[in-house]
């Protein structure tokens, strides 16, 4: 089952209306395999590590984040005040 879920997901990703209307909000969807997003999320880490050490707001961290990581997810959760 979860392996028909992410070859759906990937092939919305790649074309029709779905990866247009994300690339019109500025991202960059890639369908990948739970363990393609793993290894990416894993090599992004110390990147976003050191964003959050020197974003001095709240809302460069979140756009930072996003622009990192929504290109997978296209959801980006609401940081903690």
């Amino acid at each position: 089952m979860v392996v028909r879920i992410v070859c759906e997901v990937a092939a919305a990703l790649r074309v029709g209306p779905t990866r247009e209307r994300l690339e019109q909000l500025g991202y960059e969807p890639v369908g990948t395999t739970p363990e393609e997003f793993a290894a990416f999320v894993a090599a992004e880490l110390p990147r976003v590590a050191e964003l959050v050490r020197v974003c001095p707001s709240r809302v460069a961290l979140q756009h930072a984040l996003g622009h990192a990581v929504a290109a997978e997810t296209a959801v980006l959760p609401a940081l903690p005040k």
